[in-house]
């Protein structure tokens, strides 16, 4: 039996030539089938899927030559379709969007992007990807998955149910990928190099234009379609809770303080407000329990850095 440190090394290591290439991608392609064959037994299992294909997605942008992904892609979303063909909307809605992020993953953990960069960028990836398949799903298999959701949860009669289905799509594919990429994350960190955990002080600076940016375009589709507003909000929140952790993670005794005290500011702010906003946009508030923090960690960052320069 050969050694496992010698069979890792075997395995996780750059292919350089086509047929190494070719070979490897055919056995992570493989994997996929073998799981994706299990779940026309077990259906259920389709939940690992959003886990399992991910990682030897990201496996194979890593330590296969970038031009022959979609080789990879194409093969195993090919096989995939030709073995659930009583249910392809299985592999359009689960499979297709896994393929692609695990190839974001990898590409984005090579580049040495922050972590909390590449979690956003594959949520709004996989949200762009779940509504793209949804015409196609109801187009093979006839099921309008929005409907099937409405239903499940009893929303019919919910007078802004517009609103809500944007946002629980963004909420869905961010749940699924942060734990995708926790799963990713710690089987990679055990064969090649750590993943980047911090954030660049111009990363920063860039994520606060874009949550200002967010706050104006949140402001002009309050009036224009009300919907998207809301999905900005989820992308403001997201990004604003990363801001707000840094400032936490600084460790300085009055920074926390000050945060800690602007949840109370953000309190009175948002009951003061509330009432003067019509619904369902009055909830739209909720934004500065994010905005206010976030902002007072990079006013913190911005000081820090000159101060040192």
């Amino acid at each position: 039996m050969l050694d496992d440190k010698i069979l890792g090394m075997n395995i996780f290591k750059k292919r350089e030539t086509i047929t190494q290439n070719i070979s490897y991608m055919a056995i992570m392609a493989a994997i996929n089938v073998v799981f994706v064959l299990l779940t026309t037994f077990v259906p259920y299992l389709f939940f690992l899927i959003v886990f399992v294909l991910p990682l030897t997605s990201t496996i194979v942008m890593l330590f296969c030559k970038k031009r022959y992904f979609a080789i990879y892609a194409f093969s195993t979303l090919g096989i995939c379709l030709i073995i659930t063909l009583s249910n392809i909307g299985d592999t359009l809605f689960y499979v297709l969007p896994s393929i692609i992020t695990g190839g974001v993953f990898g590409l984005l953990i090579e580049k040495k992007v922050s972590n909390s960069i590449i979690i956003i960028i594959t949520s709004i990836i996989q949200s762009v990807i779940t509504y793209a398949t949804l015409p196609l799903i109801e187009l093979f298999s006839g099921v309008n998955v929005i409907t099937t959701f409405v239903n499940l949860f009893k929303l019919e009669n919910f007078a802004y149910i517009d609103y809500l289905i944007p946002i629980s799509v963004f909420f869905i594919s961010l749940m699924q990928t942060i734990i995708s990429f926790m799963v990713v994350k710690d089987e990679i960190e055990k064969i090649t190099e750590k993943t980047n955990d911090t954030l660049s002080f111009k990363s920063e600076v860039i994520i606060n234009l874009i949550i200002y940016v967010l706050i104006i375009l949140i402001i002009i589709f309050a009036f224009v379609y009300g919907p998207i507003s809301y999905l900005l909000l989820a992308f403001l929140i997201y990004l604003a809770i990363n801001e707000t952790a840094l400032g936490f993670m600084k460790m300085n005794k009055i920074l926390t303080i000050i945060l800690l005290s602007s949840l109370i500011v953000s309190f009175f702010l948002f009951s003061g407000l509330y009432s003067f906003i019509p619904a369902p946009f009055s909830l739209l508030l909720i934004g500065v329990f994010f905005i206010i923090p976030s902002t007072i960690s990079f006013i913190y960052s911005l000081l820090k850095n000159f101060k040192q320069k």
